[in-house]
């Protein structure tokens, strides 16, 4: 138990009282004031965490349609990149013929031709060789390119590989147009970021 002053004079301990009824009177009123500022605190702690979780979720919707748009860029340039491939091989293929195509005519055609040079030294002997020698000069001579062809020769594999050859350049473009998307996409997921839980 505390010890309490003794007082003889009656005036005295009313003084007395009538101070520690005002302190307490004191003590109630700073204990309003805390309830009612713990009141405002704990509204505002509310409405930050509402504003925080509306925070969260819209950084959470960002983020899902970031990965949704980077799946898209992905797949768009992996099939790029397969048709790349493809066309490269198509074309490849097409200069191999056209090589061969090149190569066959002209041996089919000197083979012919010796053959006709033969058959004219036997048939009106050396007076012919000059003619002969013509011959096998016309027929070393290269043939003319497939890209001189005359137009009205549509379909032609010239006509064929300058196309293929727009269509890669076409590719080419569309993946350095996706690489700079790609990077675009990285700068905007890291601005958007929210803050950590």
């Amino acid at each position: 138990m505390s010890d309490y002053t003794i007082y003889d004079s009656e005036q005295e301990l009313r003084e007395r009282i009538d101070d520690l009824n005002d302190l307490l009177s004191d003590y109630e009123k700073t204990q309003a004031v805390l309830d009612e500022q713990r009141g405002v605190f704990a509204d505002q702690v509310q409405g930050a965490l509402a504003i925080y979780e509306r925070q969260v979720s819209d950084y959470e919707r960002k983020r899902d349609d970031l990965d949704r748009r980077q799946g898209e860029l992905t797949k768009g340039r992996s099939d790029a990149l397969e048709n790349r491939e493809a066309l490269r091989h198509q074309l490849d293929a097409k200069r191999g013929k056209k090589a061969t195509d090149n190569a066959g005519p002209k041996a089919g055609g000197a083979d012919r031709g010796a053959g006709q040079a033969d058959g004219a030294a036997h048939t009106t002997g050396p007076t012919t060789r000059e003619q002969i020698d013509n011959l096998k000069a016309e027929l070393s001579q290269p043939r003319p390119a497939l890209a001189h062809e005359p137009p009205g020769m549509g379909g032609s594999q010239a006509s064929e590989i300058d196309k293929d050859l727009k269509m890669m350049a076409k590719i080419k473009e569309k993946e350095q147009k996706m690489d700079g998307a790609s990077k675009k996409l990285k700068d905007d997921w890291s601005l958007s970021k929210g803050p950590k839980r």
